[in-house]
């Protein structure tokens, strides 16, 4: 079946967006722009400028999955309505336990926990990446949607809390005295 001419025009307009985002990266890591050292107000608020910039972009994917996904019932809308919500929460502890924030958030901000609420991130993506899912409207089925309503509503928020609230970092990435 041939592609109709607004698919080939969302290709070329796909293909266009990262040859600039490629071209911009390039460009600011080649002239050193990229390199240089922002003092800590100011990289707290494009931090906190970043996280809100996330969490709005979260949770407009997690509507237009809940939207779609009661109209559809289809596996990858369930899965981006979760991964919507999780991200949203994950954001903002990853703002506060961030280093930068250490004037106002004393008690959570920490490099090692910042670190390790990084590895809860992967827990958010990967598995339902492992569904294969994205790539086409596969119908949900009873396992996969326990699997995800289950992985998404209690394990991912309960490991990014415990990432948050553990007293000491879950996972030790580097050695303090190594940066």
């Amino acid at each position: 079946m041939p592609e109709t001419p607004k698919h080939e025009w969302a290709k070329i307009v796909a293909v266009l967006l990262f040859a600039i985002g490629l071209v911009f990266f390039g460009f600011m890591a080649l002239s050193g722009y990229a390199w240089s050292i922002l003092d800590v107000p100011q990289f707290s608020l494009l931090l906190i400028l970043l996280t809100i910039l996330l969490a709005v972009t979260a949770g407009a994917v997690g509507t237009y999955s809940f939207v779609s996904f009661s109209q559809t019932r289809e596996t990858r809308s369930l899965m981006l309505m979760l991964m919507g919500i999780n991200i949203i929460l994950w954001s903002f502890l990853f703002l506060v336990t961030h280093p930068s924030s250490m004037d106002w958030s004393i008690i959570f901000s920490s490099r090692a926990r910042n670190r390790t609420l990084g590895m809860a991130f992967v827990s958010i993506i990967v598995p339902p990446l492992l569904l294969s899912s994205f790539t086409g409207g596969a119908k949900l089925t009873r396992s996969s949607s326990i699997f995800l309503v289950v992985w998404g509503v209690i394990i991912t928020p309960f490991i990014s809390l415990w990432f948050f609230l553990s007293p000491d970092p879950v996972f030790l990435m580097t050695y303090p005295e190594d940066g």
